[in-house]
């Protein structure tokens, strides 16, 4: 029998459907964003790109135009937030590898000489 009162476990149930569902989406382009800064870091501090793959980084600054631009489409602030925040990471994480690539060729040098 229904007296319009809501049960306890409706309250768990939404928070179930709607909250864990919204923290993961929230999360997860946060999370994106900042993937690549640690590299970033240890790139700039020690110059040297020799383990970083041109590939990688340009198929990783595609992945997250889309991203932005799939965030612009459906008009998902932290879509478009953190697209931009990991483009900007990933172009100076290219940047670098391009201003650091001659010390990658001198080091193989090096090492070929050894």
């Amino acid at each position: 029998m229904n007296d319009g009162r809501v049960s306890p476990n409706t309250h768990i149930i939404l928070y179930h459907t709607y909250m864990i569902p919204f923290i993961v989406a929230t999360l997860a382009p946060i999370v994106n964003s900042i993937q690549l800064f640690p590299q970033l870091y240890k790139t700039y501090i020690t110059k040297s790109v020799k383990d970083l793959s041109l590939y990688s980084l340009s198929l990783i600054l595609i992945t997250n135009f889309l991203w932005l631009l799939h965030g612009y489409f459906i008009m998902d602030i932290s879509l478009i937030v953190s697209g931009i925040v990991s483009m900007m990471i990933n172009v100076s994480l290219l940047i670098l590898y391009f201003i650091y690539r001659k010390n990658k060729s001198l080091n193989e040098k090096r090492c070929k000489l050894k």
